[in-house]
């Protein structure tokens, strides 16, 4: 089910991520096996994190995940400043 970490769309990544908040964003996909196997610990971290946990559909946010350059899933990366700071890329290449 749903946990702190709250799946977000293009329009709210761009006003949530890229306007300047600090925040953490898992890119995922329905059919990605790693990625579900991912997101538990994923929505652990969130739990106690001081800043906010986004999730990305890649699939109903292709033009997103583009721009922001995802190809491998799950892509954890953090932000601030509207930056990208690294990632921690995952091993299923987008189709």
């Amino acid at each position: 089910g749903d946990g702190p970490a709250k799946e977000v769309s293009e329009a709210e990544f761009k006003r949530l991520v890229a306007g300047g908040g600090a925040a953490v964003v898992m890119f995922f996909a329905p059919w990605c096996g790693h990625c579900e196997k991912a997101k538990p610990a994923f929505q652990q971290a969130a739990a106690g994190a001081p800043l906010p946990f986004y999730l990305v559909d890649c699939d109903k946010n292709r033009k997103l995940a583009k721009a922001e350059g995802v190809e491998g899933l799950p892509t954890v990366r953090a932000y601030a400043g509207g930056r990208a700071l690294g990632d921690q890329e995952g091993v299923e290449g987008l189709p």
